[in-house]
């Protein structure tokens, strides 16, 4: 969650709206009984291949005419960015 800078109460309502479409489920964990382990469902992995499928045609036609050095320029690229918004907000937090 850390990761995903998600609270706790926001990562219930994901997995709740998960569970309400059918996409996932909860399931007592074995090891910690106040606990709950989320499972995909059969519909869940249905949808998953779905829009991987969507995904990539998708970046097929986005990244066209670039050349694979291009891509991976364009790659290192965003992530430097990503990373230089992340330390934008945690200066801004201090």
């Amino acid at each position: 969650m850390k990761q995903l800078e998600l609270d706790k109460s926001s990562v219930v309502l994901i997995i709740d709206d998960l569970e309400r479409l059918g996409l996932a489920k909860r399931c007592p964990d074995p090891q910690d009984r106040r606990a709950h382990a989320v499972q995909i469902t059969e519909q869940g992995r249905k949808s998953l291949r779905a829009a991987q499928r969507i995904a990539e045609r998708l970046g097929r036609k986005i990244f066209a005419g670039l050349s694979q050095n291009e891509r991976k320029l364009l790659d290192l690229a965003v992530w430097r960015i990503i990373r230089n918004c992340e330390g934008l907000q945690k200066e801004k937090r201090s």
